[in-house]
């Protein structure tokens, strides 16, 4: 076993299992697709099994560690990479789940340690998540887009996974991606498009929207409610702060225009499985004002 997995409890036999991963940066630059597994890990209450020590991986003047307060007392939270055992209800599978942020520092490696992970548990399906901007609009449902190493997924997400010819910068999830499907383990790669001008915290419908295809592919059943507030309370920021920029508005209602014309068809716009760079329009200045909103709406929250 690698030096930087650490066991906090035994590993006990999986049935069929299936490994769920995110990293915030630069396939997940608001952490959104983060937010999705660690929403899993709480409602389907996964039991933390492995600790990847983080001081190999991880430059803490990039990825800072956070001061909190436990206890009434000052404690130091690290980045520690945490991997979760779960075996939600309505299934038959076991379910390992992992959200982290992308390792700053040797990728060989700590990928090497994501797939001794993998076959600790014995995973026979891999899959993992991002999400990044493109000209979408808050008003529409959210697109996402898929990768595969097998066309039996496209069954298993009701969606096309086209081919790609991408060649250029990658994160650790298309690297993952790649070593996992070296290995002729079957793995799938889903994608978030998510509207660029609110690029500010984590868009709780993305959350909600790729729950729901883990929902369908796995037919669990994953409570959501607990969402709702959230939903709420991001639209309604987001509306106050159109309100007060026509500008902003108008450009949502040409996006909304392109969006119903394309049909969703937006496939040639991203390539989920290599973490491409999307052309967004020159709209900085149109929609600033929602992007301030937004930050100082959080800022102010207790």
């Amino acid at each position: 076993m690698h030096d930087s997995i650490k066991l906090l409890d035994e590993i006990k036999p999986t049935k069929n299992a299936v490994f769920l991963a995110s990293f915030k940066g630069f396939s997940d630059t608001t952490g959104a697709a983060a937010a999705s597994i660690e929403y899993l890990i709480d409602a389907w209450k996964a039991k933390p099994i492995i600790e990847i020590d983080p001081d190999p991986f991880y430059d803490y003047s990039m990825t800072r560690p956070q001061v909190k307060l436990k206890n009434d007392k000052r404690a130091i939270e690290w980045p520690v990479p945490t991997i979760y055992h779960a075996q939600p209800p309505n299934t038959d599978r076991d379910f390992i789940l992992l959200a982290a942020s992308e390792p700053n520092l040797k990728w060989k490696t700590f990928t090497e340690v994501i797939i001794e992970t993998i076959d600790l548990f014995n995973c026979t399906t891999t899959l993992t998540f991002g999400a990044q901007p493109a000209a979408i609009p808050h008003t529409r449902p959210v697109i996402l887009n898929l990768s595969a190493s097998d066309s039996k997924f496209e069954k298993l997400f009701d969606l096309k996974a086209p081919s790609y010819r991408y060649q250029g910068p990658t994160g650790i999830t298309g690297i993952i991606n790649l070593m996992v499907r070296e290995k002729n383990i079957d793995n799938a790669s889903l994608w978030a498009l998510m509207p660029h001008y609110l690029s500010f915290g984590t868009n709780p419908n993305v959350i909600e929207s790729i729950i729901k295809k883990i929902d369908m592919a796995f037919n669990t059943k994953t409570p959501l409610s607990k969402l709702d507030l959230k939903k709420t309370n991001f639209i309604e920021q987001v509306e106050t702060a159109l309100k007060s920029s026509p500008e902003s508005t108008s450009y949502i209602q040409d996006l909304e225009s392109e969006y119903d014309k394309s049909n969703i068809v937006l496939q040639d716009q991203f390539t989920s499985n290599e973490d491409a760079e999307i052309p967004l329009p020159s709209s900085t200045e149109i929609i600033g004002d929602v992007e301030d909103f937004l930050k100082e709406s959080r800022d102010e929250t207790p």
